[in-house]
């Protein structure tokens, strides 16, 4: 989408991939260990547990209810997408701005 074949691709200098290499290694760590130190509780449950049930987990406002990670996901699926599209008219949206 961003990138012409008349175009020349830029290249990322050494400090910013090592510096993006270590950030990444860094939220590895964490998300690893996050992941590894949580005590998860696994709850026998001898019914079955259907896709509404689920989908009243995760709308319910209650204990164990999930509507603000719901709420925060789908705002960040949007900047994600405003962002992609941003991104791909970068160019174009810049070349009109300065015609007049």
């Amino acid at each position: 989408l961003v990138h012409h074949i008349e175009m020349e691709l830029e290249m990322a200098k050494t400090s910013k991939k090592i510096v993006t290499a270590l950030a990444c290694l860094i939220g590895l760590g964490v998300f690893l260990t996050a992941i590894y130190t949580y005590d998860f509780n696994v709850i026998n449950n001898s019914i079955t547990t259907t896709t509404a049930d689920i989908g009243a987990g995760l709308l319910s406002y209650g204990a164990g209810g999930f509507i603000l990670p719901f709420e925060v996901i789908s705002v960040l699926l949007l900047a994600a997408m405003i962002g992609a599209i941003v991104i791909a008219k970068g160019e174009k949206l810049t070349e009109k701005n300065n015609q007049p």
